[in-house]
């Protein structure tokens, strides 16, 4: 942690700091330290505004505040992924948005949202998540054989 801290005060805009941040927040996830990525991510958007790891800060903090179940702070920042120029982490964004609005409830979006997503990137690894989910949210919303299409649609993209 401290080799990035370290490189973010040398040169914040050096391209290889896209790469530090996502090891940086990798390690953290992986150790279950969200709230420490919170923390240290945040502090470098504040410290550094708009720079080079903008992209990679907006996407782990997305991600931890899913994490942490706050739904509205998560979508916002996956909105600002989708929105970038750069499409790295774009598909995944759409998809993590879709869970964030169930989480506010908004089950009909959420549906709409995956369903966009099967079809916009229908090889993407997350498919057989996107299709448990939306079998969930079918199912919640009253539709039983919908949700057992999407059930069985789970193993064959697995």
């Amino acid at each position: 942690y401290r080799l990035t801290r370290e490189f973010l005060e040398i040169n914040p805009n050096d391209p290889a700091i896209s790469l530090l941040l996502f090891k940086y927040g990798m390690a953290r996830l992986s150790q279950f330290e969200t709230p420490e990525l919170i923390s240290d991510f945040q502090g470098f958007k504040d410290k550094y505004g708009e720079f080079e790891g903008s992209l990679v800060i907006n996407y782990f903090l997305g991600l931890s505040h899913l994490t942490e179940e706050n739904h509205q702070i998560a979508l916002d920042l996956f909105e600002k992924v989708i929105a970038s120029s750069n499409t790295r982490f774009r598909p995944d964004a759409i998809f993590r948005k879709a869970i964030c609005v169930m989480g506010l409830d908004r089950l009909d979006e959420a549906r709409d949202q995956l369903l966009r997503f099967v079809a916009d990137y229908p090889q993407n690894v997350l498919r057989p998540q996107a299709e448990l989910v939306l079998g969930n949210l079918v199912n919640l919303l009253g539709d039983s054989e919908a949700a057992l299409e999407h059930y069985y649609l789970i193993e064959a993209y697995s």
